[in-house]
């Protein structure tokens, strides 16, 4: 009896192992594909060469002496949000949005491909601006839009979020809308997350009322900025109603 059921224990110890081995391998073989098979594509679509190892990586050469991952994995994380921002069919990429307030500054707002956003504060009544009697602002000097947060995006529902100094590690998150060009916020509050964009335990969410819309009369210019972030330069010119009266 006692050797009965050491033998079944073996059996079952067995199987379960086998079990286990099976189960990892077919999450191995469903896993490793997909990322590797649009890595591959990236690669493809760049010209670059590569080898398949057996383990499942992508290599520069067929003795895998060299993994393609160290030097272009990171650029093509950042094609594939680059890819899927520009699909979304509600926000404009690397265009102008503006909001002017009766005190007479201009906020300029542009949404880059890699979910950073920028803004800049402008008095309309400074020397890099002219206006005229209708109302058209006209910017004569450049003007020069630098990083100012991150956001994320998912349908006509749009999330910012801008980092407070430190030494608190809190952000400030701004929530709303987007519809007929217009970008609409309803919702702020304080959060800690640097990865999800939740508010801070007990913080209450206020509501706001503030929009900014898209001036297709502006063009943007994107250039280079300190640690790799995005920054741009604004140039043309656009109408304020409100102008009209002054």
């Amino acid at each position: 009896m006692k050797q009965f059921m050491r033998r079944s224990s073996y059996v079952i110890i067995s199987v379960l192992a086998l079990l286990a081995v099976v189960t990892y391998s077919l999450a191995q073989e469903k896993k490793l594909p997909w990322k590797d098979k649009d890595f591959e594509a990236y690669l493809t679509l760049k010209g670059i060469s590569f080898f398949n190892g057996p383990d499942g990586g992508v290599y520069a050469d067929s003795i895998r002496s060299d993994s393609l991952y160290d030097n272009y994995y990171l650029d093509f994380i950042k094609y594939e949000k680059k890819v899927q921002l520009e699909a979304n069919p509600y926000l404009k990429l690397d265009k102008v949005y503006i909001d002017y307030n009766n005190a007479g500054y201009i906020e300029f707002f542009i949404y880059s491909d890699q979910e950073t956003f920028c803004m800049k504060v402008e008095s309309v009544y400074s020397d890099k601006f002219s206006i005229s009697e209708n109302g058209v602002v006209k910017i004569l000097k450049p003007i020069y839009v630098e990083h100012y947060g991150h956001y994320k995006i998912e349908d006509n529902k749009i999330k910012s979020r801008k980092y407070i100094s430190p030494p608190v590690d809190k952000y400030n998150y701004l929530n709303g809308t987007i519809k007929n060009d217009t970008i609409h916020f309803t919702e702020k509050f304080t959060g800690t997350s640097v990865v999800e964009y939740k508010k801070q335990w007990l913080t209450k969410t206020r509501k706001t009322d503030s929009k900014i819309i898209y001036e297709p009369t502006l063009k943007a210019v994107k250039e280079s900025y300190i640690l790799h972030l995005v920054a741009y330069k604004v140039t043309g010119e656009f109408t304020v109603e409100a102008l009209k009266e002054k």
